[in-house]
């Protein structure tokens, strides 16, 4: 344990505030879905912690399908913390943690509502998201 250390950011966990499904007739998983993800986030200064507000839609080519889920995760940094490592950890790490929970949440979802094929989104690079934020 010479080259470890303890990380200072740490992921303290998440809740599914919303989440709906809507299907219409025989609805088919297409690969032209669209996946739209909006982030918000609350930073408290004095705390060294963050919320992150993460909402993914999903919606097939015909619209026989829509996904929606709205998520909210905690973060927190130790009491040494600065604004220029903050940004790195909350705006481009923080997406990154949460999204694969949502993408099995929404597999779950899609899987246990009777779908044939489940929606399995693809696994993103989020870093381009950080400016939402």
């Amino acid at each position: 344990m010479d080259n470890t250390s303890i990380a200072k950011f740490r992921f303290n966990g998440f809740t599914i505030r919303k989440s709906t499904i809507d299907i219409k007739g025989e609805s088919i998983i297409s690969p032209e879905m669209s996946l739209k993800i909006d982030l918000n986030g609350e930073h408290f200064v004095k705390e060294c912690a963050f919320t992150l507000y993460m909402k993914v839609s999903i919606t097939n080519k015909d619209k026989s399908i829509k996904v929606t889920t709205e998520a909210v995760a905690r973060y927190e940094f130790d009491k040494e913390c600065n604004n220029t490592e903050l940004d790195n950890y909350f705006y481009v790490n923080a997406p990154a943690i949460l999204f694969p929970y949502i993408r099995a949440y929404i597999a779950t979802l899609s899987t246990l509502s009777g779908l044939t094929n489940p929606i399995m989104l693809p696994t993103l690079n989020l870093s381009k998201l950080a400016g939402q934020l």
